[in-house]
């Protein structure tokens, strides 16, 4: 109806497709079926090649615009149908996100996008994209999920993903970058174990130089400090709590993008090493569909307590489920008290905290909440959960 660069589309149907030519890509289709139906007259039966296509039906939900604005966050700009990258495409759709984290694990296969299932009742459904890229030297991006899911008393919201951490030796012996991003950690939060066995399986072309594990502070702080300063203060092991992240998968930050651009790519095409293609910091760490999924974690896991790590997971989470508070300082003299919510109607008691970083002075930090949460260990962790679960 309407050319590039805005094109618009009108839905012609039923018809009925008489042939293709795989290798040009190309169908024959007859249009007879809405002709006739336009004009009133009843269609002739399709040949038997074609009846699937002629008895799908599909409701159009044009009048909803949160509808819609869920429908493009699920489809990813994606048409579900045609996969033309075109917005009014999906608004003829309805759809549910039904893939849960877990059916990442369970399948290790990427997700497609924008195939889904096309039911009889009209429904749209379509498994969520798996997220992809490279990291330096050619290691693949993987997200990273809660792996035990049994009930736990906790649920423990943190940011977004680290990753594991290379010096990188240049071919003369000079170290070129001191902490390089070169591959997903084993697992959510991890502690930093068996950084050296992951890093030796990289492959470096000799002409790049060598890798060698990154010092310690680089390699699973967050989750030392997770069982440190905030399981072990509440006696509670890492196996009664459930670990989840706004992004379930490493971004590149502004220091990693600097010494990727001032060190790789200029070797890159030289030593024949893989273009790097991993996602940045975003502005916004979770969207709609993604608070949907956290919630269905929290659901899952049946906690008594959730943790909320800084002041990311509070304002992109929890103020999302009406609640005022949108950062951490919100919640004044009250740090790490127990503050009661309603979440899908299920009562659940919130712990805001500092991020790990800030606990651990790591970085840019602030001595204020260090100080807070060396307090809230001695003082107020020991006796906050009371009795067993």
């Amino acid at each position: 109806m309407k050319a590039k660069p805005h094109p618009e589309y009108m839905i012609v149907a039923p018809v009925a497709m008489l042939g293709f030519d795989d290798a040009a890509r190309k169908v024959r289709l007859s249009l007879v079926g809405a002709r006739a139906e336009a004009a009133g007259i009843q269609a002739p039966v399709p040949a038997p090649f074609s009846m699937a296509y002629t008895e799908t039906i599909v409701k159009a939900r044009l009048h909803q615009a949160h509808f819609r604005r869920q429908t493009l966050a699920a489809y990813q700009e994606w048409c579900c149908v045609c996969e033309l990258r075109e917005r009014p495409c999906s608004t003829s759709l309805t759809s549910s996100p039904t893939d849960s984290p877990s059916a990442y694990r369970r399948s290790g296969t990427a997700s497609p996008c924008a195939r889904p299932t096309i039911e009889r009742t009209t429904t749209c459904t379509m498994t969520l994209t798996r997220p992809t890229g490279t990291y330096p030297f050619g290691s693949k991006l993987k997200p990273l999920f809660q792996e035990d899911r049994s009930p736990k008393r906790l649920f423990v919201l943190g940011v977004y993903a680290s990753a594991v951490h290379a010096k990188w030796i240049g071919a003369h012996g000079r170290v070129l970058v001191r902490a390089l991003a070169v591959a997903s950690e084993p697992v959510i939060f991890w502690n930093g174990s068996g950084a050296d066995s992951i890093i030796a399986r990289i492959d470096v072309p000799a002409p790049a130089g060598r890798l060698e594990p990154a010092d310690l502070a680089f390699n699973g702080s967050s989750g030392r400090s997770i069982d440190d300063d905030f399981l072990s203060p509440l006696g509670l092991a890492r196996k009664e709590a459930w670990l989840c992240d706004l992004v379930p998968h490493t971004c590149l930050n502004r220091q990693q993008c600097a010494a990727i651009s001032r060190e790789y790519e200029p070797r890159r095409h030289d030593c024949g090493l893989p273009q790097v293609d991993l996602p940045r910091v975003p502005k916004a760490f979770a969207d709609d569909r993604r608070r949907i999924e956290v919630l269905d974690e929290i659901e899952e896991a049946q906690p008594e307590v959730i943790v909320l790590l800084g002041d990311q997971p509070i304002r992109q989470f929890l103020s999302h489920q009406g609640r005022r508070w949108r950062k951490l300082a919100d919640f004044g003299n009250d740090y790490g008290r127990l503050h009661p919510v309603m979440v899908r109607g299920r009562r659940y008691q919130v712990l805001p905290m500092a991020h790990p970083r800030q606990v651990r002075g790591l970085g840019m930090h602030s001595t204020d909440w260090r100080l807070r949460h060396e307090v809230w260990k001695r003082e107020v962790a020991p006796g906050l959960l009371g009795r067993p679960m």
